[in-house]
């Protein structure tokens, strides 16, 4: 894997972390219900790209160069490695068969846009942790969805992509767990947010310059990957999907998209993602998002284990909406369903999250199972 030298790091925080697991993680090993024994387990998780982007739709020049050199440094600040091995420990927990995951970022920085080294990949990094803790987990489908090079005030370029990725176990006999169909894109265009680079209007750093006005846009998108399953003889579809935050309109079609394409099959299908929608809130603008899912014969894993607990992902420590979820669809039922790297020592040695969301983990069972 990539980063070699930087693998013993990684190694070394390993051995602390599995020997500071705590007694509520000791338990967490123990409960029958997160082994890996039995039925199908899914998480999903969004790794956080470590940066709010802050200052790059800034007109003046200068503050431009300086809010990407900005967002670089508190990137790396956030502990890309220390992050991925928190999470690669939650997963190392819990066992799921097959994870979803969001902001799968890479960072790079060089002379040139065509110079570039590739300083922090976190799929990379995810892998080598769970490597180092003893777990055999493997990518099956991935998709790029942003990728951006823009120039920083250090005279560096500075390249972000955002990946969707699904990894599964790969301890497993394949003639009882096995993958074909791999499919992934990105939301359409019309479904898909663009923000202004004014600071590049008629540069040729500008990442979509437009041809009749000559603004600069910068077009963020997310987007969906599948892959058919089989698993101890029964199939189904596994969604990974990164729905739009920061438009509501936009968030709604694509939920759309999502129902009448890659969900629109006869297999049973689960869906694992971040959809930022907040199905606890009726007066969020996002709310018809989740109620598309339910309206079309979805249910959310979360409230069909646990109906009396609000189930909130996001924004650490103090979370107060929903956005994470597990959606399933007949014959597939939730039998349990549990929230991962939300407690205090689930932090990095540090004091950071793994992720500003935590985990969604569901066990599943199929309803024709004994």
């Amino acid at each position: 894997m990539l980063f070699s030298g930087k693998k013993v790091i990684v190694a070394a925080v390993a051995v602390t972390l599995v020997l500071a697991v705590s007694a509520f993680a000791q338990k967490r090993l123990m409960d029958p219900r997160l082994r890996g024994e039995g039925p199908l387990k899914v998480m999903t998780y969004n790794m956080y790209a470590g940066t709010e982007y802050a200052g790059v739709t800034a007109s003046d020049p200068a503050v431009f160069l300086q809010a990407v050199t900005d967002m670089f440094a508190e990137a790396e600040a956030n502990d890309p490695a220390g992050r991925a091995l928190a999470i690669a420990r939650q997963i190392s927990i819990t066992r799921p068969h097959l994870v979803s995951l969001q902001e799968v970022a890479t960072w790079s920085r060089g002379p040139t846009r065509d110079d570039l080294t590739l300083e922090y990949d976190y799929l990379e990094l995810l892998l080598d942790a769970l490597d180092a803790l003893g777990e055999d987990y493997m990518p099956v489908a991935s998709l790029t969805t942003w990728d951006t090079i823009v120039p920083s005030s250090t005279g560096l370029y500075v390249r972000n992509t955002w990946r969707e990725a699904i990894l599964a176990r790969a301890d497993l006999d394949p003639r009882h767990f096995s993958f074909t169909n791999i499919q992934a894109a990105p939301w359409s265009a019309g479904a898909t947010i663009s923000f202004p680079l004014p600071a590049l209007n008629g540069s040729s750093d500008c990442p979509v310059p437009l041809e009749a006005s000559g603004a600069c846009m910068m077009p963020f998108p997310r987007g969906w990957v599948s892959v058919d399953v089989t698993y101890r003889n029964k199939q189904f579809r596994f969604i990974d999907a990164h729905l739009e935050s920061k438009s509501a309109s936009k968030n709604f079609l694509e939920s759309l998209e999502l129902l009448n394409g890659p969900a629109l099959t006869a297999l049973p299908v689960i869906v694992a993602g971040d959809l930022n929608c907040d199905l606890g809130n009726p007066e969020s603008s996002k709310y018809q998002t989740c109620m598309n899912f339910l309206n079309t014969g979805f249910r959310d894993a979360w409230n069909e284990a646990n109906p009396a607990e609000p189930g909130y992902t996001k924004h650490l420590p103090i979370m107060t909406e929903r956005s994470d979820y597990v959606m399933i669809r007949d014959p597939i039922f939730s039998q349990a369903a549990f929230l991962v790297g939300e407690e205090p020592e689930d932090r990095t040695p540090s004091g950071l999250w793994p992720g500003d969301h935590c985990g969604v983990v569901a066990r599943l069972q199929f309803s024709f199972e004994d």
